[in-house]
């Protein structure tokens, strides 16, 4: 396939699809085993960006829902507010071909 790339999403945005997406696998699977399994899925949302190694180790440690989505929140906001972008762009412009976390 050849074509124009486009660019991902803003950080904002990739915030709202994993909100949505948490949101999704927690009324699927139910509360409890929703927060378990959705953790390696807000993890890859975080991967490669500023503090998320900090920020996987605390949401795996994470209990409710609530929880969780209050440590999105605490993530992301202060990252979209420094208008920090994906850094799977960066990466891609720099050539390096993978994201390093």
């Amino acid at each position: 396939m050849h074509g124009t790339r486009i660019p991902d999403p803003s950080l904002a945005d990739q915030k709202r699809i994993l909100l949505e997406h948490y949101a999704l696998m927690l009324e699927h699977h139910g509360q409890e085993p929703g927060i378990r399994i959705a953790r390696k899925h807000v993890a890859w949302y975080s991967k490669g960006l500023p503090g998320s190694a900090e920020f996987r180790v605390t949401v795996n440690h994470a209990i409710t829902a609530e929880a969780v989505r209050g440590l999105i929140d605490g993530f992301f906001d202060p990252l979209i507010e420094q208008g920090v972008t994906a850094v799977r762009d960066a990466y891609r412009e720099a050539g390096e071909g993978r994201i390093a976390a």
